[in-house]
């Protein structure tokens, strides 16, 4: 893992970023299966992720490819 941050919105909400290229989206109130998705657009390490400050549901991605990702993952 390359990269964690903790929702500012909701304190059980986390996203990581990987050198295995995934950004996955994280409930830890689900004991089961906490992972709640994973997002596989980067074609590089993903080197950062970010939750947006004004934005609930918003998450950006940035990776070893060049690219800047941003998606709310309710959409998903």
């Amino acid at each position: 893992m390359k990269s964690l941050k903790f929702s500012p919105h909701e304190a059980n909400i986390l996203v990581s970023g990987s050198y295995d290229m995934d950004v996955k989206l994280w409930d830890m109130n689900n004991k089961i299966n906490p992972n709640r998705f994973t997002y596989k657009n980067h074609t590089e390490f993903v080197i950062g992720v970010e939750f947006s400050m004004f934005k609930k549901k918003q998450i950006a991605s940035v990776g070893w490819d060049g690219r800047v990702l941003v998606w709310n993952y309710d959409d998903l």
